[in-house]
């Protein structure tokens, strides 16, 4: 009951207070997000000197992958331009051996083909001077025959002639002359001993004519067998024997010369 007289005296001075000229319409302000609760921290595990807060594993991650990324590509051309280069000097290197193998086996094949080509040149008189036996149709003795088919003379002529189990027997012959061919009458040839004391007919059935030997036009001594020509090498008089005595020859013109017929 008290309390009416109060509220009547409230609402006298309201009805008393002047209105305000302009009302300004209430906004209503947008509502403060809350912040994400943060979790319990045990305040004696911090302290001013703790690092800061490593960033997130994302970030972090992109981060290292750009730098890594830059490292790689100037690593990547680095290398690249390393192995190109030695690439480079591999095949400079390759390509000289190989040239300068080339150039050794070209030279060395044209110091051999001038080799060949000066022994062909050397032996080419002596290529054409031989001798072999001939058996007649009749079986009479066989014939000596030694040829020199060549345009130049042939000197120092000498037979080489093997008596079995004996040992060799050398006999001189005559020189023999631009085209020419000479005819020994094996019948009549004889082995003497190297005193000279005793003496024994040619057999071509216990001796044979073994090699010839002369000496060319440029004085090159040579030595012919029945299959091969070889430099003469010196004679050594220990393996000397006896001596071979030839019969005086017939002479005739061989079949065929060098750039000649008959």
């Amino acid at each position: 009951m008290t309390d009416q007289p109060h509220r009547t005296v409230r609402l006298r001075l309201a009805r008393q207070r002047t209105a305000p000229r302009t009302v300004r319409p209430r906004v209503a302000e947008p509502p403060t997000p809350e912040p994400d609760p943060q979790p319990d921290v045990d305040p004696a595990s911090t302290s001013d000197d703790d690092p800061e807060p490593t960033p997130e594993p994302e970030g972090r991650a992109s981060h290292l992958w750009q730098r890594i990324r830059r490292t790689q590509w100037a690593h990547i051309i680095t290398v690249t331009g390393t192995g190109l280069a030695a690439i480079a000097a591999i095949g400079g290197l390759w390509a000289q051996a190989v040239a300068t193998y080339w150039s050794q086996q070209t030279a060395k094949d044209q110091l051999s083909q001038s080799r060949e080509d000066s022994e062909r040149e050397q032996q080419d008189q002596a290529s054409k001077v031989t001798f072999w036996l001939e058996y007649p149709s009749s079986g009479a003795a066989p014939e000596l025959h030694v040829q020199n088919r060549s345009l130049d003379p042939v000197t120092h002529v000498y037979l080489t002639v093997r008596r079995y189990r004996q040992g060799a027997y050398y006999g001189v012959s005559h020189d023999l002359r631009p085209c020419s061919e000479l005819i020994f009458d094996t019948k009549e040839v004889r082995l003497a001993s190297r005193d000279g004391k005793a003496s024994v007919a040619f057999q071509p059935t216990q001796a044979e004519f073994r090699a010839l030997a002369f000496v060319d036009s440029h004085g090159r001594g040579w030595e012919r067998s029945s299959t091969i020509l070889y430099k003469l090498e010196p004679l050594d008089d220990s393996s000397v024997r006896g001596y071979v005595s030839l019969p005086k020859p017939q002479t005739r013109k061989p079949d065929v010369c060098e750039g000649q017929g008959k």
